[in-house]
């Protein structure tokens, strides 16, 4: 490419990057406004169904952007690989905004599954292929509100990684979800953990979602952070399981944990209700519904077919990682963009520069790999 075919591209992934992070969306505005008087329902009665009510988005201009932007990319003078890639993100972000607007209506439900795109046979798999582990006995646990949580994270960011510029609230909304922004990590207040469990924390939040998040700052291309929904949430949650698995920090509950949510969404055609039932024969009420809330929020009559399939990312996520390990592909792909084969894609058209990186330090002692 010519240096103004390299500035326009540029120009055009600034333009894409700041419609992303328009449409992207997490656990704040998939979060009820109404649950807990709807889990106080739940609990009263025995066949009784949530309904949830949700905050609305704004989506004015979204169209007219895209379009916009649709018809800049026919103009580009770049290579097929770029262009078919950035087409098929186009698209991805189109999904994007539907899924988004139809929170809270019975829309919800067909979009989130076309923009997952999962299939029976991948989540069987993942169930047949289950790594076994051997969980050690922890004595002596000292158990930690969330206030000591944050210092705790604190205390690793910035002095094991020197990441100064990341800040750790406690979140008094969000009460019972941990969530890693892009220079921030929020602490639901209710939260309680275990020591064992802490260190799992930052393997799984700071060592695997922060870095990465970091290292993606590093780019002054933002064509690495063009990552489609699903693959976002694949790559990033494998790979914070991966690590969790290859430290030997992962606890029996949170492992078991990662099987039933597969196995809920597995019965997203289910009702709330139905879902919660079959959690019951493994686990308390209060873990039952809080695994079912996660795959049904989003919709508003939980009653319905449907959901929110993100939580079969963290094992699907994971049999992807390890499938990339055991190829011998380069591990710190995974740590530059949240989709691999989009770094080796950039890597060989001469538009992935070099940067300080900063892996977890227990990569650094296990692998040998040339870091760009």
């Amino acid at each position: 490419m010519t240096e103004d075919s390299k500035q326009k591209l540029f120009n055009f992934t600034v333009l894409c990057d700041n419609l992303r992070k328009k449409l992207i969306f997490g656990t704040t505005i998939l979060h009820p406004l109404n649950l807990d008087g709807e889990k106080a329902k739940f609990f009263d009665s025995p066949t009784y169904n949530p309904v949830f009510v949700y905050r609305k988005f704004d989506a004015k201009k979204v169209d007219t952007l895209l379009k916009a932007l649709r018809e800049e990319l026919n103009t580009l003078r770049i290579p097929h690989e770029l262009r078919s890639y950035l087409n098929e993100y186009l698209k991805d972000l189109r999904l994007l905004e539907k899924t988004k607007l139809a929170i809270g209506s019975d829309d919800f439900a067909y979009y989130a599954k076309k923009l997952f795109k999962i299939h029976d046979f991948e989540i069987q798999a993942a169930l047949n292929n289950l790594s076994k582990i051997d969980f050690p006995q922890h004595k002596d646990l000292i158990l930690y509100n969330a206030y000591e949580i944050a210092e705790i994270f604190r205390n690793t960011l910035h002095n094991k990684y020197q990441l100064w510029d990341f800040q750790v609230m406690v979140d008094e909304n969000n009460k019972h979800a941990i969530w890693t922004g892009s220079k921030s990590i929020s602490i639901g207040r209710s939260i309680k953990r275990y020591s064992h469990n802490v260190r799992r924390l930052i393997v799984h939040e700071i060592e695997s979602h922060a870095l990465q998040r970091h290292n993606l700052s590093l780019y002054d291309n933002p064509f690495v952070r063009l990552v489609p929904y699903k693959e976002f949430n694949l790559y990033g949650e494998g790979l914070a399981v991966y690590n969790e698995i290859m430290t030997g920090t992962i606890t029996k509950k949170a492992y078991n944990q990662y099987i039933l949510r597969l196995k809920a969404v597995r019965m997203l055609d289910k009702s709330f209700r139905e879902i919660y039932n079959f959690l019951r024969e493994f686990v308390l009420e209060k873990q039952a519904f809080q695994i079912t809330y996660r795959v049904k929020r989003g919709m508003k009559h939980t009653a319905k077919p449907g959901g929110f399939p993100k939580d079969a990312m963290y094992l699907l996520g994971y049999k992807t990682i390890l499938d990339y390990i055991k190829a011998g592909l380069r591990p710190e792909f995974l740590y530059i963009s949240r989709n691999p084969c989009l770094s080796s894609l950039l890597l060989s058209q001469n538009l992935l520069s070099s940067a300080d990186i900063t892996l977890p330090s227990f990569w650094k002692i296990n692998y040998n790999y040339p870091v760009l």
